[in-house]
């Protein structure tokens, strides 16, 4: 009886229909709705319920074939059990429905997609709220089911919920305990960098991150949240530190990797986006929060002020004027200068507001980020007549002054650590606000793309191809929708 093996489908004929397609088509081919709603409704809340569930495979001896139906999903649930042995997945049930959920949602995006429609709109079955939702499931376990088994297709089925269904997000950005999900999050955006990862993962890591930071409340409570130690975090040992500090550490950690190695600009601006979201929030920033965003700006400060006194070329071409190929050559690379000029500017200007934010709002409560700016303060000298930089330069150097000349006031130097320290918190109460120079409130907001489908459908097709437990023949496999290979698993 197929509905005991897969409980998850409504019924046996729409089962095979599912999975013959799922196993035999190509990745082009939309998958057909079913003929009713509820059908529909009832699949993708199964699929989810298995998510949640994490159900176990059965055992092997319950597999006695005993009709043609019996003998396919049995070899089916048989591939897909050895497959977990090698790999040791919590649950194969659950990652297959992840991996299935993520195709019913994606074909059709732009059209009218009832599965999208089921995910996007089920509530939580504790609400009390009398709704005429697809379904209703326990949100509960579906956030501890999110935060235990967090892997790259999950990630987008997160984004998914997050982005797209009001319920879900307002359940979890009223965590108490959202914690659990953000520190399995850093986790994996820290081990990016370590190792080689999917360019798609990283980038809905830092997306989801980017919604999060969105909120106040999210913001507020991260840094309330601290953690004993951070096993994972390579660098250094990382004690009583607040899941807020540890979230600027990955994200400034990510900006330097970025800048040294893939040098994508999306990437280092939704880094940016997250840190400047938080900038108003920061409170306690730990001592190596706060060194990452001064190092960073002393690096890219420095490299600003050589790329600022190199000599370039001031000459542009004209139609008129057609250039030999050496002078085209030199052209481009002017360009290319140009451009990487202004690259390092834009971070330098994102950072210095990201300060600032913090100093107009936090200033009292982040003595250390005070502490690095007395320590570090020649890098900001220079750049004070910096127009894109002079402004915001000069609120920082109103700082520093603050709070060196009452540390002068406080003894002869030199100044211990735990001295300089101290004087902040202690002069903190006396800051006048009023030297500063007030900018807008930082806020950042994620938008998706205008054609989405361009980037998830391809991403979602090669997380199948990546996670499924089905044999892929190599040289038939094409991320082109219009390619005459199909993608065709065996």
């Amino acid at each position: 009886d197929s509905s005991k093996l897969f409980p998850l489908l409504p019924s046996p004929p729409l089962a095979l229909s599912l999975l013959s397609l799922l196993l035999l088509t190509s990745p082009p081919l939309s998958l057909p709705l079913p003929p009713s709603s509820d059908q529909c409704n009832s699949l993708v809340h199964r699929l989810v319920l298995h998510f949640s569930s994490q159900p176990s495979p059965p055992p092997s001896h319950l597999h006695s074939p005993s009709s043609v139906i019996s003998s396919i999903t049995t070899g089916i649930w048989s591939m897909m059990s050895s497959t977990a042995a090698a790999t040791q997945p919590p649950s194969p049930l659950a990652d297959g429905a992840v991996l299935l959920l993520l195709v019913l949602t994606h074909q059709q995006m732009s059209g009218h997609n009832q599965y999208r429609r089921a995910l996007l709109q089920f509530t939580d079955e504790h609400s009390g709220r009398k709704t005429r939702a697809p379904f209703s499931l326990n949100l509960q376990k579906l956030y501890l089911s999110l935060c235990n088994n967090l892997s790259e297709q999950t990630t987008l089925l997160l984004y998914l919920l997050l982005q797209g269904n009001p319920h879900v997000a307002s359940f979890i950005f009223s965590r108490s305990d959202i914690d659990l999900l953000v520190v399995p999050l850093l986790h994996h955006l820290h081990g990016s960098s370590q190792q080689p990862s999917s360019a798609h993962h990283v980038y809905m890591l830092l997306i989801v991150l980017l919604i999060f930071s969105q909120d106040d409340c999210f913001n507020k409570s991260i840094h309330e949240l601290h953690l004993q130690k951070v096993e994972w975090y390579s660098e250094r040992s990382l004690t009583n530190i607040s899941v807020g500090s540890l979230m600027v550490i990955v994200l400034v950690r990510t900006i330097q990797a970025n800048i040294s190695h893939i040098q994508d600009k999306y990437l280092h601006t939704n880094c940016l986006a997250a840190l400047a979201n938080m900038s108003s929030h920061f409170n306690s920033l730990h001592l190596d929060a706060a060194q990452k965003i001064v190092t960073l700006f002393k690096q890219l400060a420095k490299k600003y002020h050589r790329m600022t006194q190199k000599t370039t070329p001031t000459t542009t071409p004209t139609s008129a004027t057609p250039l030999s190929p050496d002078s085209e050559a030199v052209f481009r690379e002017s360009a290319d200068f140009s451009t990487e000029v202004g690259v390092v500017e834009e971070i330098l200007v994102m950072i210095l507001e990201i300060v600032n934010s913090c100093l107009s709002h936090r200033l009292a409560t982040n003595p250390h980020l005070v502490y690095c700016l007395l320590y570090q303060r020649e890098v900001f000298s220079p750049l004070h007549t910096s127009p894109p930089l002079m402004d915001l330069v000069r609120n920082i150097l109103s700082v520093v002054e603050f709070f060196s000349k009452k540390l002068e006031e406080s003894g002869p130097s030199p100044y211990s650590s735990p001295f300089v320290l101290e004087t902040i918190i202690r002069c903190s109460a006396t800051w006048p606000h009023h030297r500063l120079r007030v900018f807008p409130e930082l806020k950042f907001r994620y938008v998706e793309e205008a054609q989405p489908e361009e980037f998830f459908v391809p991403y979602v097709w090669t997380l199948v191809h990546k996670n499924s437990p089905l044999y892929w023949q190599q040289f038939h496999v094409s991320s082109s929708p219009s390619s005459s290979s199909s993608t065709t698993p065996h």
